[in-house]
């Protein structure tokens, strides 16, 4: 119970943008300095995928950081872009980690 507490913590309040989603794209959970980022509120990220929010729609990121992830491939740190809900582009750099939950990725 205390490493998952310690974890929440920090997740929560990390200068950085962090998000959990599953190998399809959709979001797990963000924290609130992710969903600053794009403009809306860690609710609303929720619902959506990452597809929604890529900055980039001529080539899907995504799909290759997952497919690289599930060969165990390390990932990033890669330049890549996020659409804010204001319609602008916001440059980020992107690095990933699979995580393994009650044998989910």
């Amino acid at each position: 119970m205390k490493n998952k507490f310690y974890n929440q913590t920090i997740f929560a309040n990390s200068p950085y943008g962090l998000a959990i989603t599953n190998l399809d794209g959709m979001f797990i959970d963000v924290n609130p300095v992710f969903a600053k980022l794009t403009g809306h509120s860690v609710t609303q990220i929720r619902e959506l995928c990452f597809q929604d929010i890529s900055g980039n729609p001529s080539h899907n990121t995504f799909i290759n950081l997952a497919k690289d992830l599930s060969l165990g491939k390390k990932v990033g740190p890669i330049k890549d872009v996020l659409k804010h809900v204001d319609g602008s582009i916001i440059d980020v750099i992107v690095s990933a980690t699979l995580l393994e939950d009650d044998g989910e990725n």
